[in-house]
């Protein structure tokens, strides 16, 4: 999961696009829940600290399952299933942003 979203975050127009984003749902959804704002938590972070690690907990929680459970980190989950999984809920998320079409 977080080998991947590092993977994204090396495509310059995509972390530009992603850390863009002015959330269109930022008031609707609580921001413990909100994927796209612990996103751009996590590419601001890669962008501008000089630690170590990153704790990605609270996007571990804002990435539901299929069911609306949070992400399990101790069930390996396929990256293909997970890529997939990740690129539907993003388009959601960003809907109705100026970056919508980022991703199609």
């Amino acid at each position: 999961m977080i080998s991947m979203l590092q993977q994204l975050y090396m495509i310059p127009s995509f972390r530009e696009s992603v850390l863009a984003i002015d959330d269109p749902k930022k008031e609707e959804t609580p921001k413990e829940d909100n994927l796209l704002f612990h996103l751009q938590c996590i590419f601001a972070f890669l962008n501008q600290s000089e630690q170590q690690y990153f704790n990605p907990q609270g996007f571990t929680n804002a990435f539901k399952d299929w069911d609306g459970n949070p992400t399990n980190v101790l069930i390996q989950m396929d990256v293909d299933e997970f890529f997939n999984m990740f690129m539907d809920k993003l388009e959601f998320a960003i809907k109705g942003s100026k970056q919508q079409k980022m991703i199609q």
